[in-house]
């Protein structure tokens, strides 16, 4: 009885929101039932990674689609946990096959800072709320209910759909490269959507900003040492002799490592659609860092502009240098033993076509110790790290002179009236490098929209994202699939 009570209630709610959008006369509160309950389902399904075990979630969808009549596929890695799920909606072949991917693997999470089961699925407040509900079950969600509205409304095809939900994103080995080197056929495309995009709304639920991200930051992943003498602590030794001493002092002077302003055609159209929403005070910041030429005063208008944004809700943090931060230290068994060996490891992200061997340069200029040792680290590739990050600096950005882009842009325009859509940077990482390393143009898109305040919750604490957002989210992608795939 008490599930009954639920299910009534949660469509009553559904209901309420599935009115009052521009896209809304042909959604239902079915519509919009079913996605929510499907994120909530995969929310349950705890894909953490470590140990990224998205087998679950592959037989869900397989099982899913099943019932549709429709068959797929699920590709296991060689560790037996990493499950690729793969369907293919075959068309006349008239046109190259679009890809839609999503990740299903999620980051860990502090249980202890969340105020709801970080896997319970719970629909509360007309939020669904658990890991991965941003960061990628609603893509994949959304991505796989307008899947499924193609196969019910038997839209004739002139191309293949493809939709892949793939593993190892957020970490380990068997994510899309290698799938690639292995599966090339079935992910080979003409262009295809992912995550990383950015869609956003105002305090009155109102979307004026849509953010496609056409290419990513490369992240660089260093691990900083220090060896020192050790002893009893009750026997103090020179601080600066000590692993502690130098570790410290490293990362104290790399508080002052800054990288100058790089703007690119992207970063500039980003930073014109981000001002359109900001305060006038933000859009004065972002005006002056745009009009200013190279050198100290462009350097001062962009830390002007930072500090406006200290909790990142405008977006421009990542977006005007390179950067980097510590995330991880390590020293220490024993509280009265000096230890020997102390280290640090910090994370960069880099422009796309940074010359990545300088950056490592700059950091060791601005350590200045020779006994700390810096070493480039790679989870991605076992081939050499410093050779990995270079070939991946050189990935291309996506053209957006597709017809990908302009069915996203319709299909924006449709959705949410007014709203400005516009290529972006994405200062994270995704994994469609395999695709544009083959010059296959990728769009990185948030198909639900959020607050900008809800970005924090993504590999943070209460992540959640809203019922409404959800339905509005599959009406946005079955507009494009329909737009790029349908015969004519």
């Amino acid at each position: 009885m008490k599930n009954l009570k639920v299910g009534a209630a949660l469509l009553v709610s559904v209901a309420a929101l599935a009115t009052g959008q521009a896209h809304a006369k042909s959604r239902t509160a079915a519509d919009t039932l079913a996605a929510t309950t499907m994120l909530s389902d995969l929310v349950k399904l705890d894909s953490t990674n470590p140990p990224g075990d998205t087998r679950a979630i592959a037989k869900y969808l397989q099982d899913y689609f099943a019932k549709l009549g429709v068959k797929s596929e699920i590709v296991l890695a060689p560790n037996g946990k990493a499950a690729h799920f793969i369907l293919r909606l075959k068309g006349d072949g008239s046109r190259k096959p679009v890809l839609i991917a999503a990740h299903s693997d999620v980051v860990p999470v502090d249980q202890s800072r969340w105020s709801v089961p970080a896997f319970g699925g719970i629909v509360k407040d007309g939020y669904v709320w658990g890991r991965g509900a941003l960061d990628n079950k609603a893509n994949l969600t959304t991505f796989s209910l307008a899947v499924a509205r193609l196969v019910r409304n038997k839209v004739p095809l002139a191309r293949d759909v493809i939709l892949l939900a793939e593993a190892d994103e957020e970490q380990g080995s068997f994510h899309t490269s290698w799938l690639e080197k292995e599966h090339w056929a079935q992910m080979d495309a003409e262009f295809a959507l992912n995550e990383g995009g950015d869609t956003i709304w105002d305090a009155a639920h109102k979307v004026r900003q849509v953010g496609v991200s056409t290419v990513d930051k490369l992240t660089v992943t260093f691990r900083m040492t220090a060896n020192g003498l050790t002893g009893h602590s009750s026997r103090p030794l020179k601080i600066d002799e000590t692993a502690n001493g130098q570790l410290i002092a490293a990362m104290t002077r790399l508080l002052a490592f800054k990288q100058p302003v790089r703007l690119s055609p992207t970063t500039r159209a980003q930073l014109e659609t981000l001002a359109v929403s900001a305060t006038p005070e933000v859009r004065a910041a972002i005006r002056s860092v745009l009009d200013l030429p190279p050198g100290p005063d462009l350097e001062a208008a962009a830390d002007r502009l930072m500090a406006l944004d200290p909790a990142g809700e405008v977006g421009v943090s990542g977006l005007l240098r390179d950067s980097l931060v510590i995330t991880m230290i390590d020293s220490g068994v024993k509280a009265n033993v000096i230890p020997p060996t102390a280290s640090a490891v910090m994370n960069a992200r880099l422009f796309p076509g940074a010359d990545v061997d300088a950056f490592i340069a700059d950091i060791n200029r601005t350590i200045a110790d020779p006994r700390v040792q810096l070493k480039v680290i790679s989870a991605a590739s076992e081939q050499d790290p410093v050779a990995y990050y270079r070939g991946r600096a050189t990935v291309p950005a996506s053209s957006i002179d597709t017809d990908l882009y302009r069915a996203i842009q319709s299909a924006a325009a449709k959705q949410w009236p007014g709203a400005r859509v516009s290529p972006m940077l994405l200062t994270g990482t995704t994994d469609a490098v395999p695709w544009r390393e083959h010059r296959i143009p990728v769009y990185g898109i948030g198909s639900t929209p959020i607050l900008k305040a809800e970005r924090a919750t993504v590999h943070g604490d209460d992540e959640r994202v809203s019922v409404e957002a959800l339905g509005q989210g599959v009406d946005f992608i079955y507009d494009i699939l329909t737009d790029v795939a349908k015969q004519r």
